[in-house]
């Protein structure tokens, strides 16, 4: 592989982490959306309690993911990279 492919590969990969850390900054302000109770239109059968666990946990599972997926890019990035 040559020094042109090898930045190109480095630059896609730059790429990757920032779009992954940009879904997790806007999966994190969600929750945090979620959890402000000025907004929350909260049916009368379900608690704040249990609508603060939902938000949390979506939140949280969409975290996960973007690490999740972070993870599997780069792994398939590093494959190609390999000669």
């Amino acid at each position: 592989m040559n020094s042109k492919q090898s930045f190109l590969l480095e630059q896609a990969a730059k790429v990757e982490r920032q779009a992954t850390r940009n879904r997790i900054a806007a999966a994190g302000a969600t929750m945090g959306a979620l959890l402000s109770p000025e907004i929350w239109v909260i049916p009368e059968d379900v608690s704040r309690a249990s609508f603060a666990a939902i938000a949390v946990y979506s939140g949280l599972k969409a975290i996960h993911s973007g690490f999740r997926e972070s993870g599997y890019r780069e792994a398939v990035l590093s494959e190609a990279t390999k000669e």
